[in-house]
């Protein structure tokens, strides 16, 4: 099965494949399920319906693909509405292919922010460095973790992004974020039981 990923920012062409796979091993499917490289759709595209519709078709073409991943900050969005608008989207769209939005409340960076201690020493990070108990709702995550950086070091999201999602530990991040739990449990349902 192929899972194909769409996403938002540049940084997450590189990050989300990377974190796919960590995940993929983990629950044992990475023999069956393997990552095709994203789709990239500015924020603006992904809340038109004709536009994200138009995406979720070309998805949808990559051969055996089995699972469509849309995944999408939520910034200073509401998550439940981004939710409302944009699943019946998926629904009427992929109808013969599974598909799961995945919002994550603020920015992707939340995720490495709550894994912030498992990489302490690595990229810049401080070796003092901590998460936030609610990094899920930190404003300005990129500044955050630029912050948790030491000798004038500074987060690049593209540069950044993907090495710091390869080494954080996940299991941090699976307790402490909500969002980055439903992800892991959609993979789940969707590859394991497929």
């Amino acid at each position: 099965m192929i899972i194909q990923p769409i996403v938002e920012g540049e940084g997450e062409v590189d990050a989300i494949p990377v974190l796919l796979r960590r995940i993929c091993h983990e629950l044992g499917c990475c023999m069956t399920a393997r990552v095709a490289p994203p789709i990239r759709v500015k924020r603006s595209k992904m809340v038109i319906e004709t536009e994200i519709k138009r995406y979720l078709r070309i998805a949808s073409l990559y051969p055996e693909c089995g699972l469509i991943l849309l995944f999408m900050d939520a910034d200073e969005d509401c998550v439940k509405e981004l939710a409302e608008l944009l699943k019946p989207w998926l629904a009427s769209e992929c109808r013969n292919i599974s598909s799961e939005l995945i919002v994550i409340p603020r920015e992707y960076e939340a995720w490495i922010i709550s894994g912030l201690e498992s990489l302490r020493g690595q990229r810049g990070i401080s070796p003092t460095a901590n998460s936030c108990a609610t990094s899920e709702q930190v404003r300005d995550a990129k500044g955050y973790i630029s912050r948790e950086m030491v000798g004038g070091a500074k987060y690049h999201e593209t540069s950044d992004q993907s090495a710091l999602t390869s080494q954080v530990d996940l299991d941090l991040v699976r307790q402490r974020c909500p969002s980055f739990k439903r992800l892991i449990e959609k993979i789940e349902s969707h590859v394991l039981l497929s």
